[in-house]
Order: structure tokens, then C-alpha cells, then sequence
């Protein structure tokens, strides 16, 4: 499962961490910011996100089938290291589940990702939950289930689209579709694309 990664994506782990943490501000205990969050997978991916937000003062639990992953986490990781299968119920219940603000799935299979965050969602209550998915066309579906999904492929690829084309030409974000999307584009004082003042257009959009 994640003891197979072998190559680590910090965007996935960025937006996994702004997910968690914007709406799992909603769900945080008064007077504390202080969460729960269940991670499946302790590849380079799942440890860097689990060390992160038990940086930040989270309560973590770390869930991967081999012991040996747990060694990513490095001797001075507070939070709890469960050996087992992520989307199996006792496993999960190991994890404190129950307890969980948040559910990231991150390991390196994506029918595990997806059992996982169904059981976590469905099964546990688990309201905001998160899918590492390398597949874009099952992430298309998945999301449209509600469930939040990180396109590895697609993501990583558009990220070397970016440092290859010239700005304006390459999507800035897109949906899982592929329907929509958003490309950032300069204005020059030799081709200005609005003749208005930012204030103008802001009120006029």
C-alpha cells in the first residue's frame, strides 16, 4: 500500500492539509483548535502530512499494513501508529475513528483510497473526508459522490505544464470533469487586456 510511493507530491500534500483544515475548522472543539484526523497511508505523502499536523498541535493517527512505513514519521511524531487496512472497521476503530474531525486517504492504491473513505464517511459519520486518486477519470466520479479527491496524474501534470508553457496559456485550477477551468493572465501596458482600474472592474464583475 503506501510503503510502495516513490515519489513524493508536496502539492498533494498542501491542498490535503488547506482541506482538512478549512473545514475542519468547523468541526473543532470549542476553545481549542485541536482535531482528530485518521490518515490511511504512511507513504512519503501520508507521513509528511501526519507530521505536519501533529505539528500543528493536531491529534493524529496513522494507519499503514507495514510497521516499517512508520519509520517514515521520524522519533519525534507525538501521534498514534496503527498497523492494519484502512477501511477494515476494526482497524479504523484502532484509529479512534469515531473521534475523527478527519479522514485523509493517501495511500498509494485507489480502490483502497475509496473503500476507505466510503467506510470512514458512510459507516463512521466522518464528515469531511479526502482521497488520494491517481485515476482522474474515477476522481471525476468519487467527486461527484461528494467525496473530495486528490488527482495525482492530472494535478502533476499541470503543474509541469505551468513551468513549460508561458503564463496565461495552461489552467490554473480545473474540476475534476475537466469542464471547467480557471488560467491566470497577465495584463501589459503594451496589450492591456482591461482599459478599467482594478477598483472599476471588481465592482462591475
Amino acid at each position: 500500500m503506501a510503503g510502495a510511493e516513490t515519489t513524493s507530491y508536496g502539492d498533494d500534500v498542501v491542498r490535503g492539509i488547506a482541506t482538512i483544515r478549512l473545514r475542519g475548522a468547523r468541526k473543532a472543539k470549542e476553545g481549542s483548535g485541536a482535531m482528530h484526523i485518521v490518515i490511511m497511508g504512511c507513504g512519503r505523502v501520508g507521513s509528511l502530512l501526519a507530521r505536519q499536523l501533529s505539528d500543528a498541535g493536531h491529534s493524529v493517527a496513522v494507519i499503514d499494513r507495514e510497521v516499517e512505513a512508520f519509520r517514515r514519521l521520524g522519533p519525534e511524531f507525538r501521534g498514534a501508529q496503527v498497523q492494519g487496512m484502512g477501511f477494515d472497521r476494526d482497524t479504523l476503530i484502532r484509529a479512534r475513528i469515531a473521534e475523527a474531525h478527519a479522514f485523509a486517504a493517501v495511500s498509494s492504491g485507489d480502490n483502497s483510497n475509496i473503500i476507505a473513505a466510503r467506510v470512514a464517511r458512510e459507516q463512521f459519520g466522518v464528515e469531511i473526508v479526502v482521497a488520494r486518486i491517481y485515476d482522474p477519470k474515477r476522481a471525476a466520479v468519487y467527486e461527484r459522490l461528494g467525496i473530495p479527491t486528490v488527482a495525482t496524474v492530472p494535478w502533476t501534470a499541470d503543474r509541469l505544464m505551468r513551468e513549460i508553457i508561458p503564463a496565461g496559456l495552461v489552467s490554473e485550477w480545473r474540476d475534476p470533469t475537466g469542464r471547467a477551468a480557471i488560467a491566470a493572465a497577465s495584463a501589459t501596458r503594451r496589450r492591456p487586456c482591461c482599459r478599467r482600474r482594478p477598483r472599476s472592474c471588481r465592482t462591475a464583475t
